[in-house]
This record gives C-alpha cells, sequence and structure tokens, in this order.
C-alpha cells in the first residue's frame, strides 16, 4: 500500500498537539524533497526524519500532497512589497520574481507529481491555491489598487477581477518559462494589458 492509499489515522480525545512535532515534521519534509523530489518522497522517510511516528504525521496532513502543500510557502519566494510608482513596472517586478520563484530546481521537481495528486485528490485544489496562487494574486490586487487611486485605471474597474486576470495570464509564464526563466515577451503582454485597463489621462500621460 502506498503512502498516497493509506487511511489517515482520525484524531480523537487525548494530548495536544505538539508544535515541535508540527516544525520537526516540516522541516524534515522540506529538506527531504529538495534532495529527493516529490516522487520519491515518503511519509515513512518523513517520520524517520521527524523522529515521530506515522499516525501524528497522519494527524495533521492525510496525505503526502496535504504535507507538500504545507511546505510550498516556505520553498517559494513571498511576493515583497512592490511599489514603484508605476503599475507596469509594478506588474513586470511582481511576475518576474514569481517567474523566477517557481522555474527553480527544487520546485519544478515537485510540481508535476504533485499537480497529478491534486487531480486524485480535489479537496486539496483549495489549500493548495492558498499557498501558491493567492499570496502572489494578493500582492498583484494591491498593485492595481494603488493604481486604481493613482488615476492610472479606468473608472469602475475592480481591483480583485483585474488581479485574477492578470495572475491568470501569468501563470501561462509560469508554466513555460523552463529553466531559462524570465521571457521578454511577458514585459510585452504585460504593457498590452496595462494599455487595456489605462485610464484617459494615463493614456495621455504615456504618449
Amino acid at each position: 500500500m502506498t503512502d498516497h492509499d493509506e487511511e489517515p489515522v482520525r484524531r480523537g480525545p487525548g494530548r495536544p498537539r505538539d508544535p515541535g512535532n508540527d516544525r520537526a515534521i516540516l522541516d524534515a519534509t522540506m529538506e527531504l524533497v529538495r534532495t529527493a523530489g516529490y516522487p520519491a518522497l515518503t511519509i515513512d522517510a518523513v517520520a524517520q526524519a521527524a523522529k515521530v511516528g506515522r499516525p501524528t504525521i497522519y494527524r495533521r496532513w492525510p496525505s503526502k500532497a496535504a504535507l507538500v502543500i504545507a511546505v510550498l510557502p516556505y520553498l517559494l519566494q513571498s511576493p515583497p512589497p512592490i511599489d514603484t510608482g508605476r503599475l507596469e513596472t509594478d506588474l513586470v517586478v511582481l511576475l518576474r520574481r514569481h517567474v523566477s520563484s517557481m522555474s527553480s530546481a527544487r520546485i519544478r521537481r515537485i510540481l508535476p507529481g504533485l499537480m497529478a495528486d491534486i487531480a486524485e485528490e480535489p479537496e486539496l485544489e483549495a489549500s493548495f491555491r492558498a499557498s501558491w496562487i493567492e499570496p502572489w494574486q494578493e500582492a498583484v490586487e494591491q498593485a492595481i489598487a494603488r493604481a486604481i487611486e493613482r488615476g492610472e485605471v479606468r473608472e469602475g474597474l475592480d481591483a480583485a477581477t483585474l488581479a485574477e486576470l492578470f495572475v491568470g495570464a501569468g501563470l501561462y509564464e509560469v508554466l513555460v518559462a523552463g529553466e531559462s526563466g524570465w521571457r521578454p515577451s511577458a514585459e510585452e503582454r504585460i504593457a498590452a494589458f496595462v494599455e487595456g485597463i489605462a485610464s484617459e489621462d494615463s493614456r495621455r500621460t504615456s504618449s
């Protein structure tokens, strides 16, 4: 029976969770996924490295995929505050950093197998989105909201909706970037996106 197929241990009444165990499990997972990659990662190996029992892990995370999703925020670069004073530049910086983070060798050793497991465990989609996409989308939304306040964006447009559109298109860059990372053509697409939502004042200023 594989780790993926095993039934998670249900948590019942008893002693409260030990935060030290949580940290040891996450640390062990990060180290093993860096060195062995996602396909070779097993709950047995994590339990041995963290010096805990398998039930201790399964009480916290129901599968290998759930465990790796929990460490994604530690493996990815958190979106830093970006405010260059110009929307197009903000978006270029944010997308470049996201592409750089996702095209790293260690992340590319994780994503294919993880995505395959998530397809079989759709209940993990929400936590995967919260770990990977939402922090980036929030940073994009903040950049667009600032641009709206500056008058760069047409009135009546919603920052959250625009951020969803941008991140959806940005995922294309992440998925096709490969080991080479950033592609200059991405800047052309960002310029077209900004042009499409620009206010008349902003268009006149830039012309």
